[in-house]
């Protein structure tokens, strides 16, 4: 399985197809099988990939730091370690240390990141922006437009901008009656759908 990076470059991706028994009429599906075959995602079990439980923090600096790896390569890390309460002998750690030092992630004061806390979904267009941003894909917007959401006025003024990306990119779309949800979780297939949107808008 391959797909194309930019400059040509060629990433190989194995062919991993995984079964999971609580998506099978999920509306998820596809999105959950594309980013688990590629290996961005693991299940919660090997049968159970859990497509409503919240994301987490950690796991969504996990996902983006392995679609880096997938794609441009082995992960520059700083070992600064400047969360103190995160664990960088975890399953997370390597991909929070290099997430932080790149500038993809941002604590909530104090020297905190707090990674097991559910991530929102404008923290998690956030945390996406920062990333296309540092890989250098086109972020541009109007400085001054709003995004086109029913409840835009609730987005939060530092996820603006990268709300408004997410949605003229694509790689957004909102729940229902045209609303954003900035403040709401994230969902496990929500965070599945966006990925496979960016990979194949902007990676």
């Amino acid at each position: 399985m391959k797909y194309i990076a930019p400059a040509g470059k060629t990433v190989e991706f194995q062919d991993n197809r995984k079964t999971f028994a609580d998506i099978a009429s999920h509306w998820g599906k596809s999105y959950i099988d594309f980013v688990a075959e590629r290996e961005l995602f693991v299940g919660v079990s090997d049968l159970h990939f859990a497509p409503n439980a919240g994301m987490t923090r950690a796991m969504l600096a996990t996902v983006i730091g392995r679609l880096y790896e997938s794609s441009y390569g082995p992960l520059a890390t700083s070992g600064a370690h400047v969360f103190t309460d995160a664990d960088y002998d975890s399953w997370y750690g390597a991909y929070l240390d290099w997430a932080a030092s790149s500038g993809i992630i941002q604590g909530v004061g104090g020297n905190r990141f707090d990674p097991d806390r559910q991530v929102t979904r404008q923290e998690t267009a956030a945390m996406l922006y920062r990333f296309a941003q540092y890989i250098k894909a086109d972020t541009s917007v109007a400085p001054e437009a709003m995004p086109d959401y029913s409840d835009a006025s609730s987005i939060e003024a530092w996820a603006r901008q990268a709300v408004l990306y997410g949605q003229q990119a694509g790689i957004f779309t909102g729940r229902g009656g045209n609303s954003f949800a900035p403040k709401e979780t994230a969902t496990r297939a929500e965070v599945a759908a966006i990925l496979q949107r960016f990979i194949e808008t902007i990676v």
